[in-house]
């Protein structure tokens, strides 16, 4: 089971939440805002964050350089309308797994998904 943090408003993320808590492989959590989202990944690890580019008490990339300092092992997605090259100057050496467009669907969910779960499955055989 692959635990997913959603953090941004509902409608925000309306079809890609749906694929995401359709399957029988996820558990998806979804709250609104930054601090909640920190709350929530101190009681219960996830190992993935999908973040929404505005919260209403930070940025999404301020929470994301947050979960990469206090849950580094929590892949992360972000949501942003930025040209990529602007993106990965923003977010490097944050830890972002991928950039997400605004108002993400169903196929970027399962894109996302699929990455993830390969990245998992090398993280699993390389452990051994």
């Amino acid at each position: 089971m692959i635990d997913i943090l959603t953090v941004g408003s509902a409608a925000s993320f309306g079809e890609f939440r749906d694929e995401m808590a359709g399957r029988d492989d996820t558990h998806l959590i979804c709250v609104d805002s930054g601090a909640a989202a920190l709350d929530r990944l101190m009681e219960t690890p996830v190992e993935l964050v999908v973040i929404d580019e505005a919260l209403p008490d930070m940025s999404g990339r301020d929470l994301a350089q947050q979960v990469a300092v206090r849950c580094p092992l929590s892949g992360v997605a972000l949501v942003s309308g930025m040209p990529p090259e602007e993106f990965h100057e923003a977010t490097e050496g944050l830890g972002v797994l991928a950039q997400l467009p605004s108002n993400p669907g169903r196929e970027d969910a399962r894109h996302l998904l699929n990455k993830l779960s390969h990245i998992l499955q090398m993280t699993q055989t390389a452990g051994g």
